[in-house]
């Protein structure tokens, strides 16, 4: 079930809001998603698609942050952004194939800590 909504919302003037159930779980406790998009003009089902493929980036960028020790850096800035970003995808980059092998990304920064350490 997917409820649409358009009007305004705080300081946003017009903005859509999904509210979803999954299957068979209409009323249940925690079960109700709310979806928020700002661009009017997308369908419900792009919107929901573009935040499917969102959670999987934000999951990449809360691993990496962890991993490497920069949970409490938070950025806001157009340019720190980019600088995040690229500073992240370099250190996948090299942690996960920079090594002479492919691993996984934890396994290639471990490994990279371990031989540092022994200097």
């Amino acid at each position: 079930m997917v409820y649409h909504y358009e009007g305004t919302l705080n300081k946003i003037d017009h903005a859509v809001v999904l509210f979803s159930y999954p299957a068979g779980a209409f009323g249940k406790k925690k079960a109700l998603r709310v979806f928020l998009c700002s661009d009017t003009s997308l369908s419900d089902e792009t919107i929901l698609d573009y935040y499917a493929h969102r959670w999987s980036i934000a999951v990449f960028f809360r691993s990496h942050k962890r991993y490497m020790g920069l949970n409490a850096f938070m950025v806001r800035a157009a340019k720190a952004i980019d600088r995040l970003l690229l500073v992240l995808a370099l250190a996948h980059f090299l942690f996960s194939s920079g090594l002479g092998r492919i691993l996984p990304f934890c396994c290639g920064l471990r490994l990279c800590r371990s031989s540092l350490g022994a200097f």
